[in-house]
Formats: C-alpha cells, structure tokens, sequence
C-alpha cells in the first residue's frame, strides 16, 4: 500500500476515533460559564432582528446564525457545528503539517488532541474556540502555499487579508494574525510583501468598517473598543478599581506567562494533574529558553514552522497583555497547543533518535489524556441518560437549575413590553428566549465624579456611616427622613482603617443643621465639609438615581436575585451579589421598589422580585 494512502486510512481511523469519543461525551446542557450561550443569543438577534454581534466577536455568531436559520434554537443540532469546525481542524492541521513532520509523530499529535477531553469539550460545547483553530490553521496553510512555498500574485493579497480580518472577527485577540505576518517579512527583509500587505490589510479592513457604520449606524463601541475598555481595568467587573499602567501590564504579562504556559499548557497535556501545585516562574522562563531556541533553529531552516511559531508567539503575546489573570481560564491557551506541540516534535526530529523521543512523549501523553476522558464518560453516562430522556436541567446544581426555572417564569408572566434583569442572561435566553437584560457589575462613578457633585453652595454634602444601620429603630427614622436627599453609595475607610459603607446626602442648607441634630440624637455617625467627604470617597461609589435610570430605560419590570455560586463546582456558601447589591443600593432611597413576588428552590433559591418605579 503507498505511504500517501496508508496516511490517510490512519487520519480516517483518527476521524472515527474522534466521533466515538464525541458520541460518548456529547453534552446537551450549555455551560454555566455563560460565554457559549450568549453566541446562541447573539445569532438568535442577529438572524431575527438584523442585530450585529457587540461584544464578543461577531463572526462566530454569525456563522452559528446560519445554522440556526435551518434548525432553530435546537441545541444538540448547533453543537454539531462545533464538532464539524473541530474535526475540519484537524484535517487542515495534518494536511498543512504532513511534509514537515513525521508521519507517526504527526498522527500521534493528533490523536493527543483527539482523546483529550480539554479539546473535546470544545467541540461539543458552543465556545468559539472550535471555530477559531479551523480559521487559524486555514490562514497558516494559505500563508504557507501562497506566501512562502511560491511568491504571491495581488489576489492572493486580498484573500489572506480577508482571512486575517475573519481571525479578527472571530476573536479580538485574532488580531495577532496580522502582527505574526508583518513579523514573518520583517524577518526575512521581504519589503516588497510588506508593503502590498499593509496597503492591502488597511483597505479591507477600512472597507469592512466603513460598511459596518453604513449597515449598522446606530451601534456604538462594537467589538474591539468595547473589550478593550474592559480589558485594561484592573478588575474586569468593576470599573471603580481603575485601569492599569505600565508596571500593572508588565506585571500581567507575566503572571499570565506563568499560569498559562507553566500550568495549563502542561495540564492539557496531561503532564500535570488538576490537582497539582501550579509551578513558579522558573518553568515559565525554562518554557521561554526552549521556545526561543526552536524559533532560532526553524528561522534558517523552517519557514512554515517559523511562521506558526510566530503565530504562537503573537497570540499568546496579545492574550497574556489583554486579559486580566484572574480569568485563568484554559481555552486562552488550548487554541495554540496543536501549534505548539508541532513545533516542539518537529524540533526534536531533528536529532538522530529525536523522532523515537517525540513518538515517546506523545503517546504517553495520549495515553494520559485518553485515561482521563474515559473516566469523565463514565461519570457523564447517567447525566446523559436523564438529559436524552427530556430532562434538561439534570446535572446542573441546584443553584443553576432554580435560576434557569425562575428565568422560566419571568419569560412567561412578564409583560410584553418589558425584560427581566438577571446574572447570566444568555443562560437564561436559553431556556426561555424572551428579552432580558444582563447586570453583570453595579455601574460605578469615580471619585472624582462624586466629590465634584459635593461642591456646589446651594446644599450640604453629608457623609453617613450606615454599616450598622439594620435593627436601630432610630437610624430607620433617620434614613427615612434623609431619603429625597440621597445620591450615592460608598464604601470608606473610617479613621480607625475599618471598612464602612456610606450614604453620600446632600442637603438644602436651611434643613442641614436640624438633620445633623438629628444624627446626633440617634448616635449615627456623620462626616460633613468637602475635603473630609472628598478624601473618604476617594475610591468612588454608585449613583442611586442612575442606577435607577438604568433599569427604567431598559424598562425593567422584574430581577432575579439568584445564589448563583462563586465556585460553581460546591456550595461554599458564597454566591455572586451583583443584582442584590444593586437593588440594595436603590432601596436604600426607595424602600418600596422590590417586592417578592415568587421563590424558586428550597436550597440555593432564586428570589423574583417586582419592580414598580417611584414618581420623582
């Protein structure tokens, strides 16, 4: 049999190694995460409403919506997307790489990924990470067939920018493509290429913005700006922690080296457990020492391989500088390990027993990885059983289960011409596909914001120390009383360094000295004088009335007010707070706002309350 069929018969006997496994692990449920979900939701608006996707990149979505155009909202049918988008993956990865490697190394690499149940999930869940590996290692095998096998013609200038743009539109951090190639001319002094590219890059990429504001004129901060914004604050859901400055970025930059190449790149592998101790940054520079030697030996003698070692370096580059290291999340770097194993195989092939090493460690590490799957089927096989029986909500925890019925609700008893507000809303658009809005951190103010609302000679600005307000009668009076004059939340350090919250008042001046006696009288404790309240709220706070205006004008009519867990694998008795933070904050000043109006679950429940506006 010839070698060229003998490799194809192995690939195939990969592709049916690949569906069994799929087959076994196959999850109908969403992710508690939320991020597969809300493509789902932002394909559904896109399809139905014309609505181009904002924040996420909006390719993705788009591609689902076609999907979607023939099945519906039917899960399992959109998931099969991903399946097809990974298994397409593979076929272009072997293809691409099959003159440069070995067979059996390359196959073994393959199948290292194939039984690994980190890529598997991958491709039966709704993330967009199926979709962006097939674009990536599409535009590498353009690149290495028309840029560095031959000398390009013009329209192959075009067509790699138009994949450069879909790795863009597929995933912000996709704008590394366009770095990993001016790199690879800078390289090799091909001035000529550079130049076509860039002329060539900048009018495909201005055209596509130019018919996005023609087509879309009405969207605002979409896509790139509006994750950039987030991504340069210190603390993604809150905007009041501020954004971060150089050191913050160098800083990131290698915490983010340290966990993702010292610690899940090995874990995906399967030569580190879950469980272990995350290694220091020595692994991490041992990781950079080995890398740059490959990138070394590959620049004279590799130019394909140099190429994806350039695309490595720019992705991991970009993600590293723009996320925050508290996200720590495996899929930032699970894109880039098919990639980076090529590379560090190929490298040792080059040695005369390197082939028998590299043959070594990937089965080894298959054999890991494939140990680790066939226990996560075993433990799946009754969650699938009750899902295929119409049980959809068997295996979430109890938290998840009574948000997704209290979504349920609010879908079906809200009026028409309102939403309800919750955590995760693309979880729930899921289960009950009816508009909802998303409060995913309570909108905060700078401190500069509220010290400058202090300066006005018209009324008193008075600070009130209500962290010990509930259960006192007297404070209940007093509050009560200050309520038309209240205009934002604050947490401050008193002078003995303890943490308080604070209720920033501003009163006419005729009625300050009456209120002030009053706080007196009932021993609550008061900070009044610009500069005192200035350097308490330095840090900033909320706006009650703006946090007000923000659920009227999304006309608000319902919140879900859930015990979505911190950790949702147990229950630490920790929940995310956002929603009963906001509506905590607004009752402060309205009292009546929130009424309970239904509680889902025994343990772990989800609270709905009614909202009904106050008149100004």
């Amino acid at each position: 049999m010839k070698k060229s069929n003998t490799g194809i018969l192995l690939l195939a006997a990969c592709i049916l190694v690949y569906g069994l496994l799929t087959a076994l692990l196959f999850d109908v449920k969403v992710s508690d995460g939320g991020d597969d979900s809300s493509y789902v939701q932002s394909a559904y608006y896109f399809l139905k409403a014309g609505t181009l996707p904002g924040y996420q990149g909006p390719l993705y979505p788009v591609a689902l919506s076609a999907v979607m155009l023939f099945s519906g909202m039917h899960l399992v049918i959109l998931k099969l997307s991903s399946v097809l988008f990974l298994l397409l993956f593979f076929i272009v990865f072997y293809n691409t790489y099959k003159d440069v490697a070995g067979r059996a190394v390359l196959l073994l690499l393959l199948l290292c990924c194939i039984v690994n149940a980190h890529f598997l999930y991958y491709g039966y869940h709704l993330y967009s990470e199926a979709f962006f590996m097939l674009l990536m290692a599409v535009t590498i095998r353009f690149f290495n067939r028309h840029f560095i096998a031959t000398e390009p013609v013009f329209a192959q200038y075009l067509l790699l920018s138009v994949l450069l743009l879909a790795c863009f539109l597929a995933r912000t951090a996709g704008i590394f493509c366009l770095m990993a190639v001016f790199l690879y001319f800078l390289s090799y002094r091909k001035w000529k290429n550079m130049g076509i590219y860039l002329l060539v890059t900048v009018a495909i990429f201005g055209a596509y913005f130019m018919l996005k504001k023609i087509i879309w004129p009405d969207t605002k901060n979409l896509h790139f700006s509006t994750q950039l914004a987030s991504l340069l604050q210190k603390d993604f859901y809150n905007q009041a922690s501020g954004y971060e400055d150089v050191t913050g970025m160098l800083r990131r930059l290698l915490d983010n080296g340290k966990q993702y190449l010292s610690y899940h790149f090995a874990n995906i592998t399967g030569f580190l457990p879950d469980t272990a101790a995350r290694p220091g940054y020595f692994a991490t520079l041992l990781w950079y020492i080995v890398y740059g030697y490959t990138m070394w030996y590959f620049f004279r003698c590799n130019r394909l391989l140099y190429f994806t070692g350039l695309m490595v370096i720019s992705g991991c580059l970009v993600s590293f500088l723009a996320l925050q290291v508290s996200w720590d999340q495996e899929r930032i770097i699970l894109v880039y390990v098919p990639f980076m194993l090529i590379l560090l195989a190929a490298l040792l092939e080059q040695w005369r027993t390197g082939a028998v090493a590299a043959c070594i460690l990937l089965g080894i590490s298959a054999s890991i990885n494939l140990k680790k799957t066939i226990g996560k089927i075993e433990e799946h096989q009754p969650e699938m059983t009750e899902n295929l029986s119409g049980n959809l909500l068997y295996g979430y925890t109890p938290d998840l289960a009574n948000y997704l019925e209290a979504a349920k609700w609010c879908g079906a008893n809200r009026s028409k011409d309102s939403v309800y507000a919750c955590r995760k809303p693309s979880i729930a658009f899921i289960f009950s596909p009816a508009p909802n809005f998303g409060i995913f951190n309570v909108p905060a103010v700078t401190g500069k914001v509220l010290t400058d609302s202090c300066s006005s000679a018209a009324y008193t600005p008075v600070l009130l120390d209500i962290s010990r307000t509930q259960g006192n009668a007297a404070y209940a009076v007093l509050l009560q009383g200050a309520a038309p004059f209240m205009y934002a939340v604050a947490s401050f350090n008193d002078t003995g360094n303890n943490e308080r919250i604070g209720l920033l008042c501003r009163f006419p001046v005729a009625m300050t000295a009456a209120f002030l006696e009053q706080a007196r009288t009932a021993a609550m404790p008061v900070y009044t004088g610009v500069p005192v309240i200035q350097g308490l709220l330095a840090n900033g706070g909320y706006q009650i009335d703006e946090l007000r205006n923000n659920l009227q004008e999304h006309r608000v009519s319902h919140m879900i007010m859930a015990s979505l867990r911190v950790d949702p694998n147990r229950n630490t008795g920790y929940i995310i707070t956002t929603l009963h933070r906001y509506a905590f904050y607004l009752s402060l000043k309205y009292p009546r706002m929130f009424t309970l109006v239904k509680t889902i679950g025994n343990t772990e429940p989800a609270m709905i309350y009614q909202i009904r506006y106050p008149q100004d």
